[in-house]
């Protein structure tokens, strides 16, 4: 009766805290291959975003240097942080597409596209 009672404390206990330092932390990696194709389809979308806004503000930028106003560096800095990670989006999302070009993680290409 005893020993039944400290065993299932013990199992909680212990399923608990495998749960929380070996299931909860490799989760994530786990799960990345089943939601990869949603993240690069966001990652698009909110590229797409951060291009329109920068259109925006240069063309705001542009106006106000037609009118002679001074721009912060502050916003001259967010423009060309802005290109960059534009930038280095869509090399990511262009490698992407060149990655769907292949299967097995690139040990059989596809014949087509190589030759």
């Amino acid at each position: 009766m005893v020993l039944d009672i400290f065993i299932s404390i013990f199992t909680e206990v212990i399923k608990e805290s495998i749960i929380e330092f070996v299931v909860v932390p490799i989760k994530p990696h786990i799960s990345y291959p089943f939601t990869y194709k949603s993240k690069v389809e966001k990652l698009h979308h909110e590229v797409g975003r951060l291009k329109n806004r920068k259109v925006k503000l240069q063309q705001a930028v542009e106006e106000a240097t037609r009118k002679g106003e001074e721009i912060y560096e502050s916003v001259n800095k967010w423009l060309i942080d802005a290109g960059k990670s534009i930038e280095e989006a869509e090399e990511y999302i262009q490698g992407e597409e060149q990655a769907k070009k292949k299967c097995f993680v690139g040990l059989c290409p596809d014949l087509k596209t190589c030759y």
